[in-house]
């Protein structure tokens, strides 16, 4: 616990219908608590932020049918922010620039947030100008390893400002030195901040009703990045035969029904921890249903497009815990039985490791603000 109290102002990419964005916000904001800090989450109003419009609910008409609607899902959103997140009142990019909050503490991060493709720098707290104010970055990611000139001398001339910055891969290391020449430590993602246990704590608010009963394999394929079928069909059918178990399958579009797999959509935060938690084994692309399976102590294999693609966050993060195995290249079938050989004690130390020195990096930023 800290000896005094700062009021902390945290800017991230929340309030998106993402389960990886609201649960890291989460985290972020129980960490900051737990060690004695009031923290507050500025509400700006990003303009990449998704929305669900008309567009949207025409879609989910058509998908109801299909058992593919997900028109629940933002109300589920909304009830997980209204519960968990302290909140200011709303601010557009205009409004920061013009009257900007007060806190003792301006903390950007986690997730994305400095990928250049957003083009949003509000996320280098640039809307604080040359103020003499205490700025620091928690696991932010930049998700590429170079900037365009555009957004190059705009990353420099405001990370020069900050008193500290951690990111959340080992490359963004490089990169932050290469571009702004300051020095970052990398730290592990929000969601890893926070026990198992603690974890269940909030998955208990559902009660014990799980979404999905018995043992199966968890299927969550996002394909913005790169399209990983038909291999990731091929995998999840390899997995799902040797472990003769069935497939339940998160977030499927109209492409996927042709597979079988048991869909569940219109989710929520929690409902995706619930899945996760009790899958038997996870297959997926995402950062965060990677995250989440290691920190749970869930079996799994990460899907990435190849070991030097530009965005590695998987394999950052599995590297840094020691749990390449888990990594599998797309179009490149692995040995499945290694995969199975799943090192749960190993990687449970290695990110108990982690998250200790992550919590000691946060404490003393936090504490060093005068």
């Amino acid at each position: 616990m800290t000896t005094h109290k700062n009021k902390i102002g945290l800017l991230t990419m929340s309030r998106v219908y993402n389960y990886g964005s609201a649960l890291q916000t989460y985290a972020t904001i129980k960490a900051i608590q737990n060690l004695g800090h009031d923290v507050e989450l500025i509400d700006y109003d990003f303009p990449s932020r998704f929305t669900y419009g008309w567009k949207t609910a025409i879609k989910n008409i058509i998908k109801t049918p299909l058992g593919l609607s997900d028109a629940q899902k933002p109300k589920k959103f909304h009830r997980f922010w209204k519960e968990y997140y302290p909140t200011s009142v709303s601010y557009s990019r205009e409004d920061l620039l013009l009257n900007p909050p007060s806190y003792d503490v301006y903390m950007v991060g986690s997730d994305q947030v400095w990928n250049p493709s957003h083009g949003d720098i509000t996320f280098l707290l640039d809307f604080l100008n040359d103020r003499p104010c205490y700025r620091v970055s928690y696991a932010s990611s930049i998700g590429v390893n170079n900037l365009p000139k555009s957004y190059a001398k705009t990353f420099r001339d405001n990370l020069s400002l900050f008193n500290r910055v951690s990111v959340r891969e080992e490359s963004d290391v490089k990169t932050v030195k290469k571009y702004a020449d300051v020095d970052a430590k990398c730290v592990c993602d929000p969601t890893m901040l926070l026990t198992k246990s603690e974890w269940q704590q909030l998955k208990s608010v559902n009660g014990n009703k799980r979404i999905v009963e018995g043992r199966y394999i968890l299927a969550y394929i996002l394909d913005y990045s790169y399209n990983p079928y038909p291999f990731a069909k091929d995998m999840i059918d390899r997995i799902s035969k040797e472990l003769n178990l069935p497939v339940v399958f998160l977030d499927a579009k109209m492409g996927q029904l042709k597979y079988g797999y048991k869909i569940v959509n219109n989710c929520g935060p929690i409902d995706f921890l619930d899945l996760i938690s009790n899958a038997s084994f996870l297959i997926t692309t995402s950062f965060h249903g990677t995250a989440f399976a290691a920190n749970l102590g869930v079996p799994f294999c990460s899907i990435v497009k190849s070991l030097g693609y530009s965005d590695s966050r998987m394999v950052s993060l599995l590297i840094k815990i020691n749990a390449e195995n888990q990594i599998v290249e797309c179009n490149k079938m692995p040995d499945v039985n290694s995969l199975l050989c799943f090192d749960r004690d190993g990687i449970k130390a290695r990110i108990e490791n982690f998250r200790s020195e992550s919590i000691d990096f946060l404490s003393n930023i936090l504490n060093s603000a005068k």
